[in-house]
């Protein structure tokens, strides 16, 4: 019996291999480990308001002062509050401006591959990072440059020295250092030796997107070596101990598919797909799982359903009347899914009304003059030679190249010949 999914559940982290981290979580949930960084995050406009606030302001104008005193009033809060922004997030030292710029330096020494001269830069600033989080980030950054000139010992000690110390439960650096620690036993000692590094940056920075990194290559060898019911253990078990992280709705997605795919159980899939698209709506997996959903109920010949879910899919689509709309890479399938769907059964008319929407909505896709020419060969079953006509006509004004207006000017002058109505 599956494990039943429990939101409710408080999620504690802890790291054998971390002392720092065991120490935040035996004091803190991720709840109020989260709240300290909103706090932090918004010590700034605290700086703001505190600043606006100290700034002399014109007394407020009675009933007989003059009519532009309001506006000067406006005027000088916005010019208050534009200084108290320099002041309170513009206000960096020039040392820290230097910082940066060596910082930015060392940066493109690398993205040129110059890695020894790199590694020398970054090892002038590891004691000058004015933040922990840009010490980590520099750390993991001499491990990476010490990895790309094939000093793997060298970069593995390097490495554990940013994932031992993380800045918090956040740390990018932490997490990238470990996931490539756990590269490099991947490829010098084969992919099962990297399968515990993959797994502790999961669990140990799953708000970090090493994490996601970390969980597909973990995915691609458990799979690879015929171990999905293995996999899909762990996938279960560990939703349910990150389900308030970042990584939650990979793990939900992946425990679904490999029930799909792997397990051949597309009931208990749909189930979990459900588990996403309904709690973990910012995910980028939310389509995704909705598409798969329908593949589950098409699987289980439970085509109204499956009709139901696609329709709903693209009539929610999201409209803009400013920017660009909402797209989908599933939207155009969608569309001739539901197609087929009528086709199937008889529906020639409602059918055609979907083909039409797609070509209302994709006017620039390579498909249009192929399906419009099936929209033509519909109205042939149906006997609607105006319509053939009218869809014709459409195929010499907008793609006169197209080799379906040659097969539609055939189609057409059969129809007519055989005396269809």
């Amino acid at each position: 019996m599956r494990q039943p999914l429990n939101p409710a559940r408080v999620l504690v982290i802890a790291s054998p291999e971390c002392p720092r981290l065991q120490g935040w979580t035996s004091r803190k949930t991720v709840a109020e480990l989260r709240g300290a960084r909103r706090a932090e995050e918004t010590a700034a406009a605290a700086a703001v308001r505190a600043a606006s606030a100290s700034v002399r302001r014109p007394a407020d104008r009675g009933a007989g002062a003059p009519a532009h005193l309001g506006v000067r009033l406006g005027l000088v809060r916005s010019v208050a509050l534009s200084v108290s922004l320099v002041v309170a997030g513009c206000g960096v030292p020039a040392a820290s401006w230097d910082f940066n710029r060596a910082l930015l330096a060392a940066d493109a020494l690398a993205d040129d591959g110059d890695f020894s001269g790199a590694y020398s830069r970054y090892l002038e600033l590891a004691s000058e990072s004015p933040r922990d989080d840009l010490r980590s980030y520099i750390r993991y950054r001499l491990g990476y440059m010490l990895e790309q000139q094939g000093r793997d010992d060298e970069a593995l000690a390097a490495y554990a020295s940013v994932y031992q110390n993380p800045t918090s439960l956040y740390d990018h650096s932490a997490g990238q250092a470990l996931f490539h620690a756990g590269r490099i036993v991947a490829r010098r000692d084969g992919a099962a030796a990297a399968e515990p590094l993959w797994k502790a940056v999961i669990e140990t920075f799953p708000n970090t997107y090493s994490a996601d990194d970390a969980l597909y290559e973990l995915i691609d060898t458990l799979r690879a070596s015929g171990r999905s019911r293995e996999l899909y253990a762990y996938l279960v078990d560990r939703f349910i101990a990150l389900q308030r992280t970042e990584i939650a709705d990979n793990l939900a997605y992946w425990t679904a598919r490999v029930l799909q795919e792997d397990l051949a159980d597309p009931e208990s899939a749909l189930e979990v797909y459900g588990v996403l698209v309904t709690n973990f709506h910012p995910s980028g997996l939310v389509d995704d799982s909705v598409w798969r959903s329908a593949l589950c109920y098409r699987t289980l010949g439970r085509v109204d359903d499956e009709y139901r879910l696609l329709k709903a899919f693209i009539d929610t689509r999201e409209v803009s009347w400013i920017m660009a709309d909402y797209e989908s890479e599933y939207y155009m399938p969608t569309l001739f899914r539901m197609a087929e769907i009528h086709e199937s059964r008889g529906e020639l008319r409602e059918a055609i009304a979907v083909l039409e929407r797609f070509q209302g909505m994709y006017k620039l896709s390579l498909r249009r003059d192929d399906t419009q020419y099936h929209i033509m060969e519909l109205q042939l079953e149906l006997g609607d030679l105006a319509g053939m006509r009218e869809s014709l006509a459409w195929l010499e004004a907008e793609y006169p190249r197209s080799r379906f207006v040659r097969a539609g000017r055939e189609l057409l002058t059969s129809a007519e010949q055989r005396g269809a109505p």
